[in-house]
């Protein structure tokens, strides 16, 4: 049986009491050449809510947590604060900051808004972190706390049973490794490669029924017992 002795302060001032919290100790990367630093020594917390109400944001992007895909942090469907009729409290984000769902973190939704230039509004369940651009590239920062490193490690960090919810201080003690600068750019550039290559095929694949089907309706059309026809020829 393994045992754990927690002091009675520590006890007190948790946000969870499960045997989980204080029994993480076990989990770690599987071995990094890379010195290890925590999230604090190298990001901030953006700390600037917003009334979505106010005609200021009106027209600016919101993001809620559906707008994210879970691992690749892809934005999805995203309308401005207006037309998603936002009412609750909300917070302002900048285009290399990166956003971190922490309601049900295991839902693994980390998103790096970059391609919306002018940043915008997200939804109060997410941390909006501010990568220090001189330790740590965000595109990098994103990618590694989306790991499955760290969602095993928030797992045992979740306060609330129904909605469970990681705190910003928690995120911010984990320890991550830090590539030097020379080698983030390559790692940079390798996931910014492959993140296109990723989108195409999933813009292909969601296409993909309204091609075939038109490629039949041009066939039954011509007569055609051919059916492989390109799609640019379908349409």
């Amino acid at each position: 049986m393994w045992v754990k002795i927690v002091p009675s302060n520590e006890l007190r001032h948790s946000p969870s009491w499960k045997p989980e919290f204080f029994c993480s100790e076990g989990i770690s990367t599987r071995g990094s050449r890379f010195p290890m630093v925590s999230l604090r020594s190298i990001v901030r917390e953006r700390g600037e809510p917003v009334d979505p109400q106010d005609r200021a944001f009106h027209q600016l992007p919101y993001v809620g947590l559906e707008n994210v895909e879970p691992v690749t942090g892809r934005l999805l469907n995203v309308k401005s604060c207006a037309s998603a009729n936002v009412i609750s409290r909300s917070k302002r984000f900048a285009p290399e900051d990166v956003l971190y769902g922490r309601l049900r973190p295991a839902l693994n939704k980390v998103c790096l808004p970059a391609a919306l230039n002018n940043g915008g509004v997200c939804s109060n369940e997410f941390l909006v972190l501010k990568a220090n651009r001189d330790l740590i590239l965000p595109s990098v920062l994103r990618s590694i706390i989306s790991t499955e490193y760290v969602t095993s490690w928030v797992g045992s960090k979740l306060s609330g049973s129904a909605l469970p919810r990681l705190s910003l201080s928690d995120l911010l003690s984990l320890e991550i490794p830090l590539p030097p600068m020379s080698i983030q750019h390559a790692y940079a550039k390798f996931l910014e490669d492959e993140l296109m290559r990723y989108d195409k095929i999933a813009t292909l694949v969601m296409e993909f029924p309204k091609s075939l089907m038109s490629r039949l309706v041009s066939a039954l059309e011509s007569g055609s017992e051919d059916v492989s026809l390109r799609a640019s020829q379908a349409t």
